[in-house]
């Protein structure tokens, strides 16, 4: 049963070496990750480990975790078979292998991570094993470390992936991020990548083959598919990214700056490596330019961003970015001036249905700081027009508007942005056909960008009903076609 010899990739042997209770091996597709899972389950089972030179008390209870039972539990009970010892019995029912009496009659039971049953609640397991780590295994892998018993020896749960779910799963923060305050205590990570699997390495896939497997998938899916690696692309991106860099290859150099402002109400601009105002292109006299923003969280929590986006030259001119200061204030000391900066830049406020966007509203109006975007609609019930100030993205409506915009300004290829802006639109995936932005990543600078670029897009035609979406009023401005793309 103890074909390790066959398990001699660097990455893997480190893997089944050490001692961490908690392991995640990352690799790529079709490197046979599964199979090192498998055998390390094994050995756990049968009560000897013979890399580690371990042994374990039997008969013990260990469990193997996939994903589903329909798509991914048989690949687990294959797996499983091709290291079990003869005389193993597989009980249908309860879906578990008996291990024949030499080895105690160990018992390895094959969940999946399905919601709506209660797999998880038994105790005195020794070992568990789960074959990929997406979003699914978090609640069954959390349960499954209760479980664990360290009475019976060593506590081990281990992982083995292709990180298909990028930066923003929950592997992320608890594994791979050794910055994360959320990583399992003792958590040890490794990897190995399809070239490591040539036959010209001693492994299964011949160079042909691993030039065919690449083939199968875009450059950008190449980090996770073949090398086992994490990245802001490995899910599936909602944006090309192949469009997000050609756009990014135009981008300015950015200067960190701080505004200040004298006793007579006049702007000053000098650089600061602790500024948190990045200029990309300084203000001009003839241009005219709007200031759309999201408004956060506050200290440690969402960023409140503003946008200054030149309208005739179709480019973000200067972003302040901040999570380090409230929304009064940060609207009062750097919003109100950036925009003051750039011509009193009509200012395009996110008004969703949370307490931030209000605030930094009511801020712009307490300051007097008048230029701001008031949303035109047609009311089906009065019969007239009312309206209502700012971006309102608790609406679907107006928040398929900012992703379809961003599609639209990436494809005709026009718009120079800043990278801080397209590195945000770069995490934006499809969840469930809904786009949305990886757990644990901000999309705040994204959403201000879009705000503006929406708000442009509608291409306004001011007197007329809207057969389905609003009209803009831009305050102070008769004809807001101008302003359109």
């Amino acid at each position: 049963m103890y074909g390790y010899q066959k398990l001699r990739i660097p990455g893997v042997i480190a893997f089944h070496a050490s001692t961490s209770k908690l392991r995640l091996l990352s690799a790529n597709n079709r490197g046979g990750k599964s199979t090192r899972g498998a055998w390390e389950l094994v050995c756990f089972a049968t009560g000897y480990h013979p890399i580690r030179k371990e042994k374990y008390p039997t008969p013990n209870i260990c469990w193997a975790v996939a994903l589903d039972r329909k798509n991914y539990g048989h690949i687990v009970q294959e797996r499983l078979r091709e290291w079990l010892p003869i005389g193993t019995i597989w009980r249908e029912s309860s879906q578990f292998f008996q291990l024949p009496k030499e080895y105690g009659g160990s018992k390895i039971y094959v969940k999946s991570a399905e919601p709506g049953e209660t797999k998880f609640a038994a105790e005195g397991v020794l070992a568990a094993w789960f074959d990929e780590g997406r979003g699914d295994m978090e609640k069954p892998f959390m349960e499954t470390l209760a479980r664990l018993n360290p009475r019976w020896g060593a506590v081990n749960a281990f992982i083995t992936m292709t990180p298909e779910d990028g930066v923003g799963g929950w592997t992320w923060n608890k594994f791979y991020d050794p910055n994360s305050p959320e990583r399992y205590k003792d958590a040890e990570i490794f990897y190995f990548d399809i070239y490591e699997c040539s036959t010209e390495r001693g492994g299964h896939l011949t160079p042909e083959d691993i030039a065919s497997f690449r083939n199968q998938f875009p450059e950008w899916k190449w980090p996770a598919k073949l090398y086992g690696r994490p990245g802001t692309m490995s899910s599936n991106p909602f944006f090309r990214p192949d469009y997000i860099d050609r756009t990014e290859a135009r981008c300015d150099t950015p200067r960190r700056v701080r505004i200040l402002e004298d006793a007579a109400g006049n702007l000053k601009v000098e650089d600061a490596e602790d500024g948190d105002i990045i200029m990309l292109r300084p203000p001009l006299p003839d241009r005219k330019y709007i200031m759309p923003a999201d408004a956060g969280g506050g200290v440690s929590r969402d960023y409140t961003v503003a946008a200054i986006l030149d309208v005739q030259d179709k480019a973000e001119c200067a972003y302040f970015k901040s999570n380090v200061m409230d929304v009064e204030t940060a609207t009062a000391r750097r919003v109100i001036p950036l925009g003051r900066l750039y011509g009193r830049a009509e200012a395009i406020p996110e008004t969703g249905p949370g307490e931030h966007g209000a605030m930094l509203l009511s801020t712009l109006r307490q300051k007097k700081y008048s230029p701001i975007y008031r949303n035109r609609k047609w009311s089906t019930m009065s019969k007239r027009y009312y309206e209502e100030y700012g971006w309102r993205t608790g609406d679907k409506n107006t928040r398929d508007m900012i992703h379809d915009a961003w599609s639209s300004i990436l494809y005709a290829n026009e718009w120079t942005l800043s990278k801080d802006a397209l590195d945000e639109a770069r995490i934006i995936s499809e969840d469930q056909g809904r786009p949305d932005h990886p757990k644990g990543r901000h999309d705040d600078h994204f959403i201000a960008v879009g705000i503006g670029l929406a708000a442009l897009s509608l291409n306004p035609r001011m007197g007329t009903r809207p057969p389905r979406i609003s009209l803009p009023a831009w305050g102070g401005m008769e004809d807001a076609a101008q302003y359109a793309i």
